[in-house]
């Protein structure tokens, strides 16, 4: 029998039998023809069920981004467009390998979640692994076009939380770390944090201090350029991630502070 003659109901049935979570399968069906589109084009509210999908793979929505200026349906289309069948690399995953990481690290976090209510203790919130690049000397104020969408509109930490302080102790606070946004911070969100501060000089003080936190990566600049090669080096916020790398990402202590925001502490090797 023909695809075209088959009725509706049993396109139905088949868009019904897809997992909510595999966005990369609603998508290419919603995508494959009209008549599939209008599977989900003519629910009572269909921006609701893309939203569904995006939260169970942990993608989310950028600050600035308006729902009625962008739906969820935009988002979803987007991330898979650009890169559902993007292969990445075994450190930088993307495509169907990173969406399936995030809907595990969503299924864990719910485990986690619903243990610590029943034993009244603070939920734990992992980081996301994206945020755990090796190198951050590179991260260019061009760094938000050139990140895929997938990677870009990740959850930066699981569960998804919607106000942060990114801070790390490289000797200075950043002028952008408080993030807020009535959505999931992303990924982005983050590191456009650390972006804006990224070729800020750096005090003398500031500098002192990341010296006596860091005196390893120093002795290690030093042994390559002298003390006055490396102090010429380290002049900006970028300088002092490229000399020394990021170890560890985490959320400080899983608890609330007194701002109502949690501190997402980057540190240094």
């Amino acid at each position: 029998m023909p695809m075209n003659t088959l009725p509706p109901e049993i396109w139905l049935l088949v868009k019904d039998s897809i997992p909510l979570s595999d966005m990369r399968t609603h998508v290419s069906f919603y995508q494959a023809a009209s008549r599939f589109a209008a599977l989900y084009d003519t629910v009572a509210d269909p921006d609701a069920f893309w939203e569904d999908v995006c939260t169970m793979c942990a993608i989310g929505r950028f600050p600035d981004e308006h729902p009625s200026v962008r739906s969820w349906k935009d988002i979803a289309v987007e991330c898979i467009t650009v890169d559902g069948f993007c292969e990445g690399s075994s450190k930088h995953p993307c495509g169907e390998v990173l969406l399936q990481r995030n809907r595990d690290m969503m299924r864990e976090c719910a485990l986690r979640t619903h243990k610590a209510a029943v034993a009244g203790e603070p939920a734990p919130i992992e980081t996301n692994k994206l945020l755990r690049r090796d190198y951050y000397g590179d991260l260019a104020p061009e760094v938000d076009k050139k990140l895929h969408p997938l990677c870009a509109r990740s959850y930066a930490t699981f569960p998804g939380i919607k106000h942060c302080v990114a801070d790390g102790d490289w000797g200075r606070e950043l002028r952008s770390s408080k993030l807020q946004s009535d959505y999931a911070i992303t990924v982005h969100d983050v590191l456009r944090a650390i972006q804006a501060d990224i070729a800020e000089p750096l005090r003398v003080g500031e500098l002192l201090e990341y010296l006596e936190d860091h005196e390893h990566c120093a002795l290690h600049a030093l042994s390559y350029r002298g003390v006055r090669g490396t102090l010429d080096r380290l002049r900006t916020l970028g300088d002092v991630l490229a000399t020394c790398y990021v170890k560890e990402v985490r959320v400080v202590d899983c608890t609330q502070v007194p701002n109502g925001a949690y501190n997402i502490m980057f540190y240094l090797k």
